[in-house]
Order: structure tokens, then sequence, then C-alpha cells
């Protein structure tokens, strides 16, 4: 938001030990840190929150957020107790206050975890796929979220989209991202998912879902990956024709990497998106972060940040940044 990247929730790895260890979501964060990019040296600062006068949103992990302006809005998520939560709460940055945004359960998606919610700012909302439920199987639904209606003080609404031609198989822990491919011309928005894990398989496929057509599209990588991050290459609007987007770290089913992949979307002369990965950690000409998964990944101005995620020495809390204008 701004200059300002947030951290909500999460598993706090600095849970006193004891007892309650065999269960570590019981130390599962509600906390919210910030951290202004352009103070050197960052530090992560707690933010003091407001509930508006309701309960504060349950403590949890494996959520999915999107900014919308000066707000953070999140969903779902596993609570402390391994239920899958399917709330909506919106943290505005600005006055630090938390307002729930109340749904009918009935025309909403079903509470889950390990999912991915991408915000479209060219139709001013956020798509929600896939995840795991209460059953811990994995889903391949597709739901639309406008916001407007929460912000201006009523209840959020959720809509199931229906998408055209084969689907994506059924998944969780994937990476997913919006972006607009051709921005100089106004084009519409893509959504793009890579990854994942479906049944204990980690996938490599990463599929292309343009918003106007809402026809799937895929796309063979030889990168299986899940619970690693994807992200807008943050120097994608030097280029005209095309957008970019970065994936750092994830698990490829036997080990962690600590790979840095570049996506590239375009569109042929049918105006379809297009698109390829590859691994640029070759070029890339400082340290990487190290392994690991389950870390949470943003851009900001001309860099990636990378926080946190679980590496081979347990979990981690520690900070990276890694400027994509000077690297490359």
């Amino acid at each position: 938001v701004g200059h300002c990247l947030w951290l909500i929730g999460g598993v706090d790895a600095r849970a006193p030990t004891g007892a309650d260890d065999a269960n570590p979501l019981l130390h599962a964060a509600s906390s919210v840190h910030y951290l202004d990019v352009r103070v050197a040296p960052a530090a992560w600062a707690g933010a003091s929150c407001e509930h508006a006068g309701e309960a504060p949103p349950h403590a949890r992990s494996g959520h999915a957020a999107f900014v919308r302006g000066s707000s953070v809005w999140i969903f779902g998520g596993l609570s402390a107790t391994f239920e899958p939560l399917g709330d909506v709460h919106e943290l505005d940055t600005v006055t630090r206050a938390w307002t729930s945004r109340f749904i009918n359960a009935a025309a909403a998606p079903a509470p889950r975890h390990a999912h991915s919610l991408s915000y479209d700012p060219v139709h001013d909302c956020a798509l929600l796929f896939g995840g795991a439920d209460a059953r811990e199987q994995p889903l391949g639904d597709l739901w639309r979220l406008d916001p407007a209606a929460g912000a201006a003080g009523g209840n959020v609404t959720w809509g199931r989209v229906e998408t055209h031609g084969v689907a994506p198989e059924a998944r969780e822990m994937h990476a997913a991202c919006i972006v607009q491919v051709d921005a100089g011309r106004a084009a519409p928005s893509v959504l793009v998912v890579h990854g994942g894990r479906s049944k204990g398989t980690v996938l490599r496929d990463m599929w292309l879902l343009p918003t106007d057509t809402l026809a799937w599209q895929l796309v063979a990588t030889h990168y299986a990956r899940c619970s690693h991050g994807l992200s807008p290459w943050p120097l994608c609007s030097a280029y005209a024709e095309s957008a970019y987007l970065v994936s750092f770290g994830g698990f490829d089913g036997s080990r962690m990497h600590d790979s840095i992949l570049k996506v590239r979307l375009r569109r042929n002369a049918d105006g379809v998106p297009e698109a390829d990965m590859e691994d640029v950690g070759a070029d890339i000409k400082a340290e990487t972060p190290g392994e690991r998964f389950a870390h949470a990944q943003a851009s900001a101005a001309h860099a990636i940040y990378i926080f946190g995620g679980v590496s081979q020495s347990g979990s981690l809390g520690d900070t990276s940044r890694l400027d994509l204008k000077v690297q490359f």
C-alpha cells in the first residue's frame, strides 16, 4: 500500500516451548505489522489496529489478501483449531481500523485455506481460486468478490464465475496474480495461476484466464512448485507490449528452491495471451535469500521483498530485498 508492505497473521515461530508444540497453529498471529520501504535500514513495526466495536479477525494462517486503494482485504485461512475460515475483513491502513464485511453464507464460497485471491483493478473485483476445504480436499472453483459495496458500508457480494474450455485441476498452495498485458492499449486483465498441489502431487502447469473471454488457456512449464510466490515484475511498465511476473522459492515435491523464475506474458496477432517461464537465477548478481517455501512475497518500487517461510532449519523471520532494476 503506497510505500508500505503490510503483514497480517501467520504462524508465530517464536512460540514458547511446551505441550502445545504439537499444534503450532495455536500460536497463529492475528497481529499486524508494516514495513516502510523508503526507510533505510528497513524495519518492521507493529500496527495497533482498532476494531470499530467489532471483534478482531480470528488468528489465522494460510489466508489470502489483496490491496484496494489504501485498504487490505483478507479472506479465509486456517484457524488455531484447524478449522478453515470463510470470513472477509477489511483493514483501512490510514485509520488502522478493521471492519468485518458480513456475507450471505448461502451465496459465498466454502471456507478454505491455501487459496489465492487476486485483485483486478480494471473491473474493481478480486478473483478467488482453489484452496483446500474442511476435508483437506483441493478445490478448483472460481469466485468473484465485489468489494465496492463493502467499502461503501454495505455487505460484500460473492458470485460464482463460469468459465469456458478445460479448467485447471483442483489445487491448493498455488501462486496467482492478475496483470494487464499490453497495458498501453487498455487491454483486459489476465489471471495467471501456476503450480500448487493436488492430492499430494506438486503441479508444474500454468494457466491463463483473460477476464474478457473467461476461457482458460494451458501453458506447459518445466517448473513444479507449490507454496511459492508470484508478483508483478516491478519494471513491467517499461515494456509496452508485454507484462512480466517474478516467482521466488517454493517446494517441488522433493526439495525446496531459492530459484527466481520470470514469466513473460504477451498477446499474439489474434490478441490471445501467451506466456513462457524461465529460470533467471544465473543472471542474479546478488545472494538469494536461501531455499524456502510458504513465505510471503510482494513487489514495491523496483524490488521484490521476501519475508519468512520455512527452510530445512525451520521457520524463518528474515526479510530480503532484491532490486531488479540493478540486477537486470
